[in-house]
C-alpha cells in the first residue's frame, strides 16, 4: 500500500493547483511546463487514472478521482477546438465508465470526488460542446439516476449534494444559450431531479421525529444554498414542478387540518405533517423566487400566482 501511495503520490508531483475567487466560484486552474498538450490529448494518459481508481482500494483511488478533478479543470487555452472536443469525449468516456461499475462510489470519499469531478465538467465545458460528445445522451441518463439515488439517499454525504446539484444548476442555466441542434436532454431529466429533491425531503421528515435524526431544516445555509441552486433546475418544464407541488401542497395541508381535530390528536403525527409544510413553504417560495423577468411567461406567472395562493 506504501507503495502504491508513492506512485499515486508521484504521479500528481507535475499538476500544481491554483485557486482563484472570482464571483464566489472557485476556480481551479492546472499548469503545465509542456509546449503542446500532446500528454494529455493521448487517451492512454486519462485511461491511466481511470484505471488506477478501478483497481486501487478506495484510501488510494479517491486520489486518482482528485488527479481526474484537476485534469478536468485544464485551461481551454491549452487546446485547440478539436483537441478540446477530444479531450473532453475522454473525459466523458471515464464518467461513463464509473457509472457503469458504480462500486466504488459507495465509499464516501471516491463519491465525493467523484461529484466534485461531475461539476468540474460543467464549470470548464460549454453545454453545447457536451451534448455534441457521442455517448452524451447516454452519460446524461446514467448521471441523472445517480442524482436521484444521491437525492433519495439525503443522510448520505450531504456536502456532496452541493456539487450534484452545481451541475444541474449551470447545465439548466445554460439551455437558452446552446446553438447546437443536438437534443441536450435537459427537458426529460431536470423535472426527475426536482421532484427526487422534493419528495426525498418530504419523506426524510418521519425517519428525522420518529429516528431522532439531525433535521436538515436546522442547517439553514446549507438548505438555502441548495434550494438557490434548485430553483434554476425547478423552472425547466415548470408546469411539472408546479403541478408537484399544488399537489403535495394541498394533500399535506388537508392531513394537517384533519390532525387537528380533537377527535384525531396524534402529537407525532402532528409533528410529521408540520415538518413537511415547512418544507412545502420553503419549496414554494423557492421556485416563485426564482422567477426571471427575460424568461417569464403568461402561463409560467399564472402557475406563480396558484402557488402563491397557497
Amino acid at each position: 500500500m506504501v507503495v502504491r501511495q508513492g506512485i499515486v503520490s508521484r504521479l500528481l508531483v507535475d499538476l500544481w493547483t491554483e485557486r482563484v475567487a472570482e464571483k464566489g466560484i472557485w476556480l481551479h486552474l492546472m499548469r503545465t511546463n509542456c509546449s503542446k498538450p500532446d500528454v494529455f490529448l493521448e487517451p492512454e494518459t486519462l485511461d491511466l487514472f481511470f484505471d488506477l481508481y478501478h483497481s486501487l482500494p478506495s484510501v488510494l483511488s479517491q486520489l486518482a478521482l482528485s488527479c481526474l478533478v484537476q485534469f478536468a479543470s485544464t485551461r481551454r487555452s491549452l487546446f485547440s477546438n478539436p483537441e478540446r472536443a477530444k479531450y473532453l469525449g475522454n473525459l466523458i468516456k471515464g464518467v461513463k465508465g464509473i457509472l457503469e461499475n458504480p462500486q466504488g462510489l459507495s465509499d464516501p470519499g471516491n463519491y465525493h470526488e467523484f461529484c466534485r469531478f461531475l461539476a468540474r465538467l460543467k464549470t470548464n465545458y460549454q453545454l453545447g460542446e457536451l451534448v455534441v460528445v457521442k455517448d452524451y445522451p447516454e452519460v446524461i441518463r446514467l448521471i441523472a439516476s445517480f442524482t436521484i439515488t444521491s437525492l433519495q439517499h439525503w443522510e448520505f454525504a450531504p456536502n456532496s449534494v452541493h456539487y450534484l446539484l452545481t451541475l444541474w444548476q449551470r447545465m439548466v442555466a445554460s439551455v437558452p444559450f446552446v446553438k447546437s441542434s443536438e437534443p441536450h436532454l435537459l427537458d426529460t431529466y431536470a423535472p426527475e431531479i426536482t421532484k427526487a429533491y422534493i419528495t426525498s425531503r418530504l419523506e426524510s421528515v418521519p425517519m428525522v421525529i420518529r429516528d431522532g435524526l439531525d433535521d436538515p431544516l436546522d442547517d439553514t445555509a446549507t438548505v438555502f444554498q441548495q434550494l438557490e441552486q434548485l430553483c434554476t433546475v425547478s423552472r425547466c418544464e415548470y408546469e411539472k414542478t408546479c403541478a408537484l407541488l399544488v399537489q403535495l401542497f394541498d394533500q399535506n395541508a388537508q392531513n394537517y387540518q384533519k390532525l387537528l381535530q380533537p377527535s384525531s390528536r396524534n402529537p407525532m403525527a402532528l409533528s410529521i405533517q408540520e415538518g413537511r409544510l415547512a418544507w412545502l413553504v420553503y419549496l414554494v417560495g423557492t421556485v416563485v423566487g426564482g422567477r426571471l423577468t427575460y424568461t417569464s411567461t403568461d402561463e409560467h406567472d399564472a402557475m406563480d400566482g396558484e402557488l402563491s395562493c397557497r
